[in-house]
């Protein structure tokens, strides 16, 4: 972390009384709400460039910002993710109802609140929302005079100067979600929608896109990502997938809690100046994140290198999908590359099951002999799998029974090197049954 913005950091958490490793999860301690008339500091009016907006409950405060749709981020503009296809996404999470998704009227959502861990006392001080909205404006250039601009993209960023401000709040959301029929997130259908739900509920307002068509990027991400990342935080994605890197005025989530109650104490919005950027971040993170999770299970082929890791990932994703011609290439890819053994092992045993289904018998099984080949074998009960199989595949289907002993015998001359265990007897007592079973049909042809 750069020595200014640590500097920087310890100054807040000094002031506020807490120490940097405060448990992730935990609530700030909720000072007295004072009354905006008297600020001890700067306001956010000045230090935000935003409107007050005026509801049927009050006024809130809300900052909007608005970006091209050809704005950069990462390797996509903003409106690469409109018309991406979502069919491998809709059979992996049905109860996403992602086969009416729309990213053109879907809402962007991420909240800012008063704990990092949820409950009945939580609130969302601070929630943003972007959305697809049609250019406006003259082209700047003949080559755009040609062709349509994409949609910008606006993020409104609303903003409860204190807790009376909420419904407020409230009312003003919901005014952009209603013209949303989709809704995007991270982690937002365990966090963000429910904690809104609440909320709404509590002020006697109809809570919005609750049934909506919810892409949920968190759980895609860990899909594709988690064995080759130790985090799938939005965080860490941005670092190690998208290649960002935040500026200085990004402040860590755990402390943004602790900075909004020091507000309320004392009216100086100095701080949370951080706190709207790390917001705006996240939406904009989660825009190009969504294009790249879509454009690469729509086709990991099309564009750059992908890591093997990742592709192994993937072949299980397209098989859970019910896409096996991707599934079975996805499969293949990685197994063509170094992968550590538990991964490989993994991968060959899903690549031959896969094929199986499929009754692709012989390929399987070469697939099985190939596992047997290149992983190095360690006291693990799932490496019985590919000699079980090769016995099956060479006794019922090759009607090789010659064959399937001799499969049989390797596979319990692995098993006894395990370690004493119950496993180890329940393996050796199956394989033992297996041998015995196919001693008697070879002595029966024999005697023929």
């Amino acid at each position: 972390m750069n020595a200014d913005l640590q500097a920087q950091l310890d100054r807040i958490a000094d002031r506020l009384g807490i120490s940097r490793g405060m448990t992730p999860g935990a609530t700030a301690p909720r000072p007295p709400v004072r009354p905006l008339a008297t600020p001890t500091g700067r306001s956010i009016e000045i230090l935000i460039p935003g409107q007050e907006i005026e509801t049927p409950h009050g006024p809130c405060f809300v900052r909007e910002v608005v970006y091209p749709g050809s704005t950069l981020r990462s390797r996509y503009a903003l409106a690469a993710c409109l018309g991406q296809p979502l069919d491998t996404l809709a059979a992996l999470y049905p109860e996403a109802n992602l086969d009416n998704f729309d990213f053109a009227r879907a809402a962007f959502l991420d909240t800012e609140t008063s704990g990092l861990g949820g409950g009945a006392g939580t609130y969302a001080f601070m929630i943003g929302v972007g959305v697809f909205e049609p250019s406006s404006g003259p082209p700047v250039s003949q080559e755009e005079a040609s062709a349509p601009a994409p949609p910008a993209f606006k993020v409104r960023q609303f903003f409860m100067r204190s807790e009376r401000e909420e419904r407020a709040v409230l009312h003003a959301l919901a005014g952009v979600l209603d013209a949303a029929t989709s809704l995007v997130s991270f982690n937002g259908r365990a966090f963000d929608l429910p904690l809104l739900t609440n909320r709404f509920i509590m002020h006697r307002q109809t809570p919005r896109l609750t049934t909506a068509p919810h892409l949920d990027l968190l759980h895609p991400a860990r899909r594709v990502w988690r064995q080759r990342l130790p985090s799938c935080a939005l965080s860490s994605l941005e670092t190690q997938i998208l290649g960002l890197r935040r500026d200085q005025a990004d402040v860590p989530g755990w402390l943004i809690p602790s900075l909004y109650f020091q507000y309320l104490q004392t009216g100086d919005a100095q701080d949370l100046v951080g706190v709207f950027y790390h917001n705006l971040e996240d939406i904009l993170s989660m825009v190009t994140l969504a294009a790249t999770l879509t454009r690469l299970l729509a086709d990991p082929w099309a564009g750059e290198t992908i890591h093997a890791l990742d592709m192994a990932a993937l072949g299980y994703t397209y098989d859970q999908a019910g896409r096996p011609a991707e599934a079975e290439r996805a499969y293949r890819d990685a197994l063509s590359h170094p992968l550590p053994d538990d991964v490989r092992l993994q991968t060959y045993s899903r690549l031959g099951q896969l094929l199986k289904r499929l009754q692709r018998l012989s390929e399987a099984a070469e697939t099985w002999q190939d596992w047997i080949t290149h992983v190095t074998r360690s006291a693990n009960v799932k490496d019985l799998e590919p000699y079980v199989e090769l016995a099956k595949y060479h006794e019922w289907h090759a009607n090789d029974c010659t064959a399937a002993l001799m499969w049989t015998r390797w596979g319990e001359h692995e098993v006894e090197a395990w370690p004493r265990s119950p496993a180890r007897r329940e393996a050796l007592a199956g394989l033992q049954h297996r041998h015995e079973r196919l001693q008697r049909k070879l002595q029966g042809k024999e005697g023929a």
